[in-house]
């Protein structure tokens, strides 16, 4: 399917999501740590990389979403007794697209073997192993969203992955850090632009969407969930509005809703932008395109 999807595209090569994503990861800026716990277990990493578009040109309001496994093997939100972000961030770009996360080294890992997917496996004769990777998602406005794992040299089972999703493209290149402390790697990534035919025409009218965002926080939420969620919500909503993408933001008297105007290139740039939203989960959004009225003057 992501072949099949990808196909024609001149940008860095993708690669499956994996079941383990989830939306509207903490902020860390163009330079700075995924949320680790205290002496997180594994080899320290610092990744350095850049993202450009295909002519080369530097893609300053790029995101780069990380989430991983950890040096057990095992993903926050899915396992117990892991803080909910751990190893799981959105890093930012600067003026050239460059960006810093510093992380740690995977584990390799099996995937779960109980029901229909445990029964195929064994079946079949195979192993459940998948090797060491890094998950990522990499956006830019006007610009085909990359998702793609990245791979580490050496893993016994780049080879035979169960999920057949490993590619030399793909394939990271770890050195010793200078100071001694782990490993640093450099791996930038090139996104296509959004075929024309889905894109707003040079000197044509902007394509824009009215949305209503309702949010139904639950009433038993922790509170310092919420208000790290919140917060992470407004500073991704105004990094938008800085971007230009969402250039009206008003809120509803007396109700938990706002009324907003979103100035996109495609309609799979706008459901990107909103099902990036830390709030998305608790939200019912209602869009209505909007056209030039022939009135207007």
């Amino acid at each position: 399917m992501e072949e099949v999807a990808s196909k024609g595209f001149a940008g860095t090569k993708g690669s499956i999501e994996g079941p383990y994503y989830v939306p509207g990861a903490p902020h860390r800026g163009s330079h700075g740590a995924v949320p680790m716990r205290q002496n997180e277990a594994g080899t320290p990493l610092r990744w350095r990389g850049r993202v450009t578009s295909t002519d080369g040109h530097a893609l300053e309001h790029a995101t780069v979403e990380l989430w991983q496994a950890d040096a057990d093997g095992l993903y926050s939100q899915f396992a117990p007794g892991i803080p909910d972000w751990n190893l799981r961030g959105t890093c930012s770009v600067d003026s050239e697209g460059r960006f810093e996360i510093r992380t740690i080294r995977p584990a390799p890992y099996q995937i779960p073997t109980d029901g229909a997917c445990g029964k195929l496996i064994a079946a079949a004769g195979w192993h459940a192993w998948r090797p060491a990777h890094l998950h990522v998602k990499v956006s830019a406005p006007g610009h085909e969203l990359l998702t793609a794992q990245l791979y580490f040299p050496g893993d016994e089972h780049n080879d035979d992955d169960i999920a057949s999703a490993v590619k030399p493209e793909l394939m990271l290149n770890p050195r010793p850090a200078p100071d001694g402390d782990g490993e640093t790697v450099v791996y930038d990534f090139v996104l296509d632009p959004v075929p024309a035919c889905t894109r707003l025409p040079s000197g044509g009218s902007p394509m824009l969407f009215h949305v209503r965002m309702d949010v139904h926080l639950p009433h038993d939420m922790d509170p310092d969930v919420r208000a790290e969620t919140v917060a992470r919500e407004k500073d991704y909503s105004q990094r938008l509005q800085r971007s230009g993408k969402w250039p009206h933001l008003w809120r509803i008297a007396g109700e938990y809703s706002n009324i907003s105007v979103f100035d996109v290139e495609s309609t799979d740039e706008l459901h990107e932008l909103l099902s990036s939203l830390p709030l998305f989960p608790y939200m019912t959004i209602k869009v209505t395109p909007l056209a030039t009225h022939p009135s207007k003057v």
